[in-house]
C-alpha cells in the first residue's frame, strides 16, 4: 500500500470535523481511498485507538471501501457481535 502524505489546513480540518469526515479534533481526515489507507497506517499512533478505529470503519463504510480495512478489524467486530461485550485479541491489549 503506497502512502501519500496530504496536508490539510486547520480550517479544512475543522470543517471536516464538523461534517464527520475527520475526528472531532480534526485528526484522521478521510475524504477518499488514499486518506483511508493513510489513516489505517497511522491508526496505531492514535491516542485512543478504539475511537480512531471506529472512525476509520465508519468512513470506510460511507465511502463503500470496507474491503480496504484490515481483515482483523472486521473479524474482531464480528466476534464482538457474536459473543457480545468487548473482545480484543491478546496482541491489541495494552
Amino acid at each position: 500500500m503506497e502512502i501519500m502524505k496530504r496536508q490539510y489546513s486547520q480550517q479544512n480540518r475543522e470543517q471536516m470535523a464538523r461534517s464527520g469526515v475527520a475526528m472531532p479534533d480534526g485528526s484522521y481526515p478521510i475524504r477518499d481511498r488514499a486518506d483511508l489507507e493513510n489513516a489505517i497506517q497511522a491508526a496505531g499512533r492514535a491516542k485512543d485507538f478504539e475511537a480512531t478505529k471506529q472512525h476509520i470503519i465508519r468512513r470506510a463504510r460511507a465511502l463503500n471501501l470496507e474491503s480496504v480495512l484490515p481483515e482483523e478489524w472486521m473479524n474482531a467486530k464480528k466476534m464482538q457481535k457474536t459473543w457480545g461485550g468487548t473482545f480484543l485479541p491478546r496482541e491489541w491489549k495494552a
